[in-house]
């Protein structure tokens, strides 16, 4: 996971400076990778002890493990200027660290109704595609309330606009995240119960 997001520090040895294919790596395999290594985690759920204990083991462990990782490539990117501190604000910081979130939370679910590695992770896209779709109905939504908008593209680009939609945003999906979360927990809990 680590590797993939510092791909953007290659840039430096590349012919074509103006090259994207480095971004491209960096945010599908950073992501992708924090997608995998917690279904990887939730794979078996055959665990000795007690069952609640072993579902806050596993999700402390693949969170703690993964903001590590972000830690070091925000590091990274910015000792080598990829990430500017000075034009790093608050909203595009959200996104990222949001999007992580759901991640974490949601994949543990996903990989344990799927019972497999592979089928959670096509059930984690599958859910985080619906969420996209969602969004853009909702920002057309905005956009279809001003026809005769000022701004250029749309009106759901206007900065002060923009900044008022981040909030409902990130309160979506954290509320996605939490209840995904919850289930994940239950079904876990559920799962052991049948195996004990």
């Amino acid at each position: 996971m680590t590797i993939f997001g510092l791909a953007p520090l290659t840039k430096a040895w590349l012919t074509k400076s103006q090259a994207s294919w480095p971004y491209d790596v960096a945010v599908l395999g950073f992501f992708g990778s924090a997608a995998f290594l917690t279904a990887l985690s939730f794979r078996r759920t055959q665990q000795n002890g007690n069952p609640a204990e072993a579902w806050s083991v596993k999700v402390a462990t693949v969170a703690i493990g993964i903001l590590c990782s972000g830690i070091i490539v925000c590091l990274a990117q910015a000792a080598f200027g990829i990430l500017v501190w000075r034009e790093f604000n608050p909203g595009r910081a959200m996104e990222p660290v949001l999007f992580l979130t759901i991640i974490v939370c949601s994949t543990g679910f996903w990989t344990l109704v799927a019972r497999s590695i592979i089928g959670g992770l096509i059930l984690t896209a599958a859910a985080q595609l619906f969420l996209y779709l969602l969004l853009v109905v909702f920002v057309r939504a905005i956009d279809a309330m001003a026809p005769g908008n000022p701004y250029p593209n749309r009106i759901s680009h206007a900065p002060e606009v923009h900044a008022a939609m981040l909030p409902f945003i990130a309160g979506v999906g954290l509320s996605y995240a939490a209840m995904m979360l919850w289930l994940g927990r239950k079904k876990f809990l559920a799962m052991q119960g049948m195996v004990s």
